[in-house]
């Protein structure tokens, strides 16, 4: 992972689970130490504890990324701040799943927010954040 300074990377899931985790990963990992990393998440308590725990280096905002303006305004923000530069890193890691059951057994409200998240959210996060990657700079996107 040498050759990893300077280089951006965007987080989607980041206040709870493998987005938590990935966080908290990089943070120790000598090599990702030196990226900056933008994350977000829905639970505004959480995205202020991770702010507070990582200081500036790594910046977290909380969003729904069901919201396409919200997430349009934050990768507008992560790419002023970074310099026009888009990331050169994408975990779109952002998801929910229905509580275990059988599939006639969950709710239209239930199914419709994991639907909303997993499709759509994974969707706006895409098609807002590729737009701002540089065409030199090799992105990848993973899920």
């Amino acid at each position: 992972m040498a050759g990893r300074q300077g280089k951006l990377l965007v987080v989607t899931g980041v206040t709870r689970g493998l987005g938590r985790a990935l966080i908290e990963q990089c943070s120790q990992t000598d090599e990702l130490k030196t990226c900056r990393l933008f994350g977000c998440g829905r639970n505004e308590d959480r995205v202020r504890e991770l702010n507070e725990k990582y200081g500036p280096r790594y910046e977290f905002t909380a969003l729904s990324t069901c919201d396409f303006d919200a997430v349009m305004r934050w990768a507008e923000g992560v790419v002023k701040e970074c310099g026009g530069r888009g990331p050169h890193l994408l975990i779109n890691n952002a998801g929910l799943t229905n509580e275990t059951a059988p599939l006639w057994e969950v709710s239209r409200e239930e199914f419709q927010r994991v639907v909303d998240t997993n499709i759509h959210g994974y969707y706006n996060v895409i098609k807002v954040l590729k737009t701002h990657t540089h065409t030199h700079t090799q992105t990848h996107t993973h899920r």
